[in-house]
């Protein structure tokens, strides 16, 4: 199963937008690792549109240990 991750992002919006892309793909599962921002707020939802789902689903981590759980991990900035 694919998922999206995202290394301390820094502003609600770009999450939000994240999510939106990732419904319209079929994309389900969120992990953030170190946000350094409120994944929850308002510019979040409003950016996400009908993706509110995989905001409220994501799993929210502290490090990379979680990432020993994938079989393979692509990387970019």
């Amino acid at each position: 199963m694919l998922s999206v991750v995202l290394v301390e992002p820094e502003t609600p919006g770009n999450i939000g937008s994240v999510a939106r892309v990732m419904k319209n793909f079929g994309v389900r599962r969120l992990l953030l690792i170190n946000p350094k921002c409120n994944y929850l707020d308002g510019e979040a939802y409003g950016r996400a549109m009908h993706a509110r789902d995989i905001l409220t689903a994501a799993a929210v981590v502290k490090g990379f240990s979680h990432l020993k759980k994938f079989d393979c991990v692509i990387a970019t900035t």
